[in-house]
């Protein structure tokens, strides 16, 4: 992803609100997954622990809190990933488990293992 391109509406929207680096981190950390955005802030949360306390306060103050899907944005790699997939549905690995790992969607790990059989849960 160049550094004009735009980002994804909700990646756009945390760049606004931090920067854009922060927005592609936060992507590379939990692209194609859901997120919750707390109340209050505690140095326990992954997004603390990622980004910091003051730039977690101000996606708060600019998009409130609550639960957010994270785009894959650039992190989202165009090579055959099934092979990886399958094997970690196989050693009994979350849906996920194997999003976080791989750094895909959800929805991808869900549609492989629907699609070998499984029911997707």
């Amino acid at each position: 992803m160049s550094e004009n391109e735009p980002l994804p509406d909700i990646l756009a929207r945390i760049a606004d609100a931090t920067d854009r680096k922060t927005a592609l981190k936060i992507a590379d950390e939990f692209g194609g997954r859901e997120v919750s955005l707390p109340k209050r802030l505690s140095p326990k949360s992954a997004m603390v622990k990622l980004i910091g306390r003051e730039k977690v306060q101000c996606l708060l103050d600019a998009i409130g809190p609550g639960k957010i899907i994270i785009p894959l944005g650039p992190t989202s790699r165009g090579k055959d990933l099934a092979g990886r997939i399958d094997g970690m549905l196989r050693a009994g690995f979350s849906i996920n488990a194997v999003a976080k790992a791989l750094h895909i969607h959800v929805r991808t790990v869900f549609r492989r293992k629907r699609s070998q059989g499984g029911d997707g849960a």
